[in-house]
């Protein structure tokens, strides 16, 4: 389950750890989940012949720890390549790589991530704002449920401003996924607190090298009210990408659900094309992720073809969804989006539609 994190290219927070990297702004839509990666997941995904990870095994709802970042790129790889996406991440056998300029989907801000890959670890940026900032007062708070001040501890619930830390190392370690405490303002729960969690980020803020650590946040489980300075937005710890611990788990960050039907990074009419051979299958076509390539996914693309919001979308939005009404509207609508406008308005029409 992934939570949408919009707020295009928000201020970064200058209070933040790292500093004088000041954590934070993201300058696109992404999504994130809501929750912590759980060792049920893991399973899962062995059976159906994933990567075979051993990680811990408190119980299949606690989120998984034993596990490498190697090994969470591994997992990763596999949401991408099950579903018909490019990989995340580079593997020569089982070595990491950077991605070079020569290959697609090469992103030279970001050599540990393939641009094409529609599943991905959370940057630091991108874990740090779902986490932190609140999108309708512009500002970060100090933890991860929405508050500056300490959250109660608690062993598990969900109660606002509360997170799953000050408890016994050996009394239900840690909280269910999804019992792990208050939400951050996005929605997401346990960012402070329950277990840490990998960024995709080197620790030094520059991802160039395979072998250096890795940042993580978020706090755990049986550390003390002293110790609540290790929940906030100052405190960031790492690890090496080979290293595991039972402390540590990671969640799984994705791209916002828009319309690139052939993830080339634009949406346009090639999109177009691909959404109309999908036409009432699942998968490809299918920008909400409803099950089904229909006419909501073909409003979704109009309204985003080129950055443009059509003066059609708001009455596509009740046209009825059989092949020979959507696809009969088609051609009007992609050349009202993509032509150079014409003396005649297109709004003009809308009673044709």
């Amino acid at each position: 389950e992934f939570v949408t994190v919009g707020d295009i290219g928000n201020a970064p927070d200058t209070t933040g750890d790292p500093n004088p990297d000041s954590p934070g702004s993201v300058s696109y839509s992404y999504r994130i989940g809501k929750y912590e990666i759980s060792e049920d997941m893991i399973a899962k995904v062995d059976n159906l012949g994933g990567p075979s990870i051993q990680g811990s095994s408190r119980g299949p709802d606690k989120p998984v720890s034993l596990i490498t970042w190697l090994e969470a790129a591994s997992f990763v790889n596999w949401l991408n390549t099950s579903t018909g996406n490019s990989v995340a991440y580079k593997f020569n056998g089982n070595d990491f790589e950077l991605w070079q300029a020569g290959d697609t989907g090469f992103d030279a801000t970001n050599p540990y991530r393939n641009s094409l890959a529609k599943y991905f670890l959370p940057s630091a940026d991108e874990w740090y704002k779902a986490a932190f900032y609140d999108p309708t007062t512009n500002t970060y708070y100090d933890y991860a449920t929405g508050s500056n001040t300490t959250p109660e501890n608690v062993p598990f619930g969900t109660l606002p401003n509360t997170a799953v830390y000050g408890q016994p190392f050996s009394s239900t370690p840690p909280a269910d996924i999804t019992q792990a405490g208050g939400l951050s303002p996005y929605g997401t729960m346990a960012q402070s607190g329950n277990i840490y969690e990998m960024e995709e980020t080197d620790f030094d803020m520059v991802n160039d090298a395979v072998d250096s650590p890795r940042g993580a946040r978020g706090g755990v489980w049986f550390w003390s009210a002293l110790a609540t300075g290790h929940l906030t937005k100052s405190f960031r710890n790492s690890i090496n990408p080979d290293g595991k611990d039972g402390i540590l788990g990671f969640r799984v960050a994705a791209k916002a659900l828009i319309p690139d039907f052939n993830f080339d990074g634009s949406v346009d009419q090639d999109d177009l094309a691909v959404w109309i051979t999908a036409y009432g299958a699942t998968a490809t076509g299918d920008a909400n992720e409803d099950g089904t390539s229909d006419g909501a996914d073909f409003l979704a693309w109009q309204q985003h073809a080129n950055g443009n919001m059509n003066p059609l979308a708001s009455s596509l939005a009740s046209i009825p969804e059989p092949p020979n009404v959507v696809l009969g509207i088609i051609a009007a609508v992609s050349s009202a989006v993509f032509t150079r406008p014409q003396k005649k308005s297109v709004s003009s029409n809308h009673s044709n539609y």
